[in-house]
C-alpha cells in the first residue's frame, strides 16, 4: 500500500475526535480495472470517428500498455460517541499507463483528487467541516485490487487479458446492451465479409448504434 499525496507533504487528518465534532481518520483510494461499457464504448466510437488520440489509447489498451480504472475514494470518520462512519465517492474512467505497482499507484493518487470535491460535500452531510482547498494538504492511502496488482506483476499480456475479461463480463451483465452490441458486431462482420451492406441492414445498424448510445447514456 502506498501513502501518497499530490504535493509530497505529510499532512493528514489522522487523529481522534475533538469535542463533539466528528473527525476524519483516514483517506483511502482503492483502484480496480473498470471495463465500464459507457467509458470503453465512447472511446471506441471516438476512435472509429477518426479521433487519433482515442485510436491510440484503444490500441494501447489492447496491448496492455494502458488501463481504465475505477477508483473508490473513501474517508473513514470517527464520531465523538465512538461510532465509526465513512463517506465514499467513485472516480470512473481513469486512464493510466501500465507498469510497476508503485508507478500505477502514483497515477491513482493523482486521479483520486478528482473525487475529493464530491467527498467534501458528503463529509459535510456527516457534520465534518472541510475547507475548499483541503485537496492541497491531504494524505491519501492508495491501494490496488489484488487482481490488478497480480496482472501488473505478470506483464502487459496479463494486463490486456484482465482488461478484456472485465469489459466482457460487464457488457454481458447488461442484457440490453449485450443484445444491441452483439447485433451491431454481427452486421459489421457480415459487411466486412461481403464488402457491402444492404439498405435494410444499413438502417438497422444505424438504429443499433443509436440504441447503444441511448443505453449507455441511461446508465
Amino acid at each position: 500500500m502506498a501513502h501518497l499525496n499530490g504535493n509530497g507533504s505529510a499532512a493528514a487528518f489522522d487523529g481522534a475526535p475533538q469535542g463533539d465534532c466528528p473527525q476524519i481518520l483516514r483517506l483511502s483510494a482503492v483502484a480496480d480495472v473498470d471495463g465500464d461499457p459507457t467509458t470503453l464504448g465512447n472511446a471506441e466510437d471516438l476512435a472509429a470517428d477518426g479521433d487519433a488520440d482515442y485510436a491510440w489509447l484503444m490500441e494501447r489498451l489492447a496491448q496492455g500498455r494502458v488501463l481504465v480504472l475505477g477508483i473508490d475514494v473513501t474517508a473513514a470518520v470517527a464520531r465523538a460517541d465512538g461510532r465509526d462512519d465513512e463517506c465514499t465517492t467513485r472516480v470512473r474512467g481513469a486512464w493510466v499507463d501500465s507498469g510497476s505497482v508503485p508507478f500505477v499507484e502514483l497515477q491513482v493518487s493523482q486521479h483520486a483528487a478528482a473525487g475529493l470535491d464530491d467527498l467534501r460535500f458528503g463529509l459535510r452531510e456527516l457534520g465534518v467541516a472541510v475547507q475548499g482547498d483541503w485537496h492541497e494538504n491531504v494524505f491519501v492511502h492508495v491501494e490496488l485490487s489484488r487482481r490488478l496488482s497480480d496482472a501488473l506483476g505478470r506483464g502487459e499480456n496479463a494486463v490486456a487479458a484482465l482488461s478484456t475479461r472485465d469489459a466482457a463480463v460487464r457488457a454481458m451483465a447488461d442484457p440490453m446492451l449485450a443484445a444491441v452490441e452483439d447485433s451491431r458486431r454481427r452486421l459489421i462482420a457480415e459487411a466486412e465479409d461481403t464488402g457491402s451492406l444492404s439498405h435494410s441492414d444499413g438502417v438497422l445498424l444505424h438504429r443499433l448504434v443509436d440504441e447503444r448510445g441511448s443505453t449507455r447514456n441511461g446508465m
